[in-house]
């Protein structure tokens, strides 16, 4: 007797885009733009029920020193979240993945992350 398929369809499962993918693409874009002074780097965990995923900047030419700029926690349906931005110390409520990209793009564009990456990239030039 052949086994039987309880599971319906799985061909048919939609792909998603959790925050973490987000954060990931976001710190790669830095590493690019920045010509590897200054690498973007992601880790994500399980938070109690749900996950956590911090965005950090990485310099190599400081003994790979962190910088944490903002973290997501997010359950398993990944909305509601909430993303902590660790510079400007303000929380964001994102009930989509449009008011999280708006919130992040608010976030990385802030004048104060931009004086963070100013500083930190000076750091490569003083430090060789």
């Amino acid at each position: 007797m052949a086994d039987k398929n309880l599971w319906g369809d799985l061909k048919g499962i939609e792909n998603v885009k959790t925050p973490a993918t987000y954060l990931v693409e976001q710190a790669s874009l830095l590493t690019k733009e920045t010509e590897n002074l200054l690498v973007g780097v992601v880790e994500t965990q399980k938070w109690g029920n749900d996950f956590r995923s911090e965005l950090m900047i990485e310099v190599p030419y400081l003994n790979n020193y962190r910088y944490s700029l903002l973290h997501v926690e997010y359950p398993l349906a990944l909305y509601p979240l909430h993303i902590y931005d660790l510079i400007g110390k303000l929380d964001y409520k994102c009930e989509s993945q449009e008011q999280l990209i708006d919130s992040l793009r608010d976030i990385l564009s802030s004048s104060a992350v931009h004086r963070v990456l100013a500083t930190l990239k000076a750091q490569n030039f003083s430090s060789t």
